[in-house]
């Protein structure tokens, strides 16, 4: 940039310097400059050369750049993180294999199943298949519709052990598989329940609704955080205002407590993605096997999470497990900003 310039001020001044030859050569023999001449010859090489090296040293300014603005670069569009947590409890058998036989189908292995003591002590073969897939395996109490606050410690702190090691299989049997991520039934849970969790290794608690209940300090949080003084994750269930309410992404929620139609709980499903998306929050939803998963009886709700699954890859979304979102937040913490 500043050798072109100087180039351009010297032919600047050989350009008046001839100017000024040529005059003199035709008024007289020998070189001869009125004062009015000089003068304005001195003005002209003054501003020309003030004008040259201002336009030189502009921030950004190239004298020789095309006159077509170059592209700008813009920030690419994040993929969604979406958690699909499948619950497994009671007779979810056959529903749960449904989803996760879809979920399969679409490539998608990066899910968590969420399977109760009692699931698992009748179905350790499927959880151990379904783990040799891809799926992580979660925790969601020892049997369906416990109230674990409800329970003094001692209470919680057997029954979360029996159950957890239902989940994790057997070691002698040859089926035993990591266990880390824990969901509460009905998200009844204490400060008991913090404090005994990490002493079973469940270092992830889905047992939060963004927004709505949540660790003290986090309502704003939307994606996991940190409850630091009992050495745990938090990774919150998504909600969206649906009708000015708060709705948490569960299937049987949305169905069973806010009496929402599948109409309604696929309007929410897309709606809840495209607020994610457009604000780089991940998405955490729950169905359960016994429900979205029977295409007959509620083929309408399997309906709704086949185009929710449509809607979000050809969106582009990244699917991962709850332990792995967890990690994604916690060696990313600025994605929960």
């Amino acid at each position: 940039m500043i050798s072109r310039t100087i180039t351009l001020i010297r032919r600047m001044i050989r350009a008046f310097i001839g100017m000024a030859l040529a005059s003199g050569a035709q008024a007289a023999p020998a070189l001869v400059l009125s004062p009015a001449l000089a003068l304005t010859m001195v003005l002209a090489m003054t501003m020309t050369v003030a004008l040259t090296v201002a336009l030189a040293l502009a921030p950004g300014l190239d004298m020789h750049a095309s006159a077509q603005e170059a592209p700008r670069a813009t920030t690419p569009v994040q993929p969604v993180l979406v958690n699909i947590q499948v619950d497994a409890e009671e007779d979810d058998l056959n529903g749960l294999l449904n989803i996760t036989t879809e979920l399969m189908r679409r490539n998608i292995t990066a899910a968590t199943v969420f399977a109760t003591g009692r699931f698992a002590n009748a179905n350790a073969k499927i959880l151990d298949g379904l783990a040799s897939s891809g799926f992580e395996i979660g925790f969601h109490g020892y049997s369906t519709g416990e109230q674990l606050a409800t329970m003094t410690y001692n209470e919680q702190y057997d029954l979360l052990a029996r159950g957890s090691q239902a989940v994790r299989g057997c070691l002698d049997c040859g089926v035993a598989r990591s266990v880390v991520s824990f969901r509460p039934q009905y998200f009844s849970q204490n400060e008991d329940t913090l404090k005994i969790l990490p002493k079973l290794y469940l270092f992830n608690n889905s047992g939060f609704k963004a927004g709505v209940l949540y660790a003290e300090g986090h309502r704003e949080d939307r994606g996991p955080y940190k409850i630091e003084e009992h050495g745990l994750v938090a990774v919150p269930v998504t909600t969206t205002d649906f009708r000015g309410e708060d709705i948490y992404l569960c299937d049987i929620g949305t169905a069973l407590g806010k009496k929402l139609s599948a109409t309604d709980w696929k309007d929410i499903l897309l709606k809840a993605f495209d607020e994610c998306r457009s604000r780089g929050y991940p998405l955490v939803v729950i169905f359960h096997g016994w429900f979205t998963g029977d295409r007959v009886k509620y083929s309408d709700r399997w309906d709704s999470f086949v185009a929710f699954l449509d809607y979000a890859q050809q969106h582009g979304a990244s699917f991962v497990t709850t332990d792995a979102l967890a990690n994604l937040f916690l060696t990313n913490p600025i994605l929960n900003n």
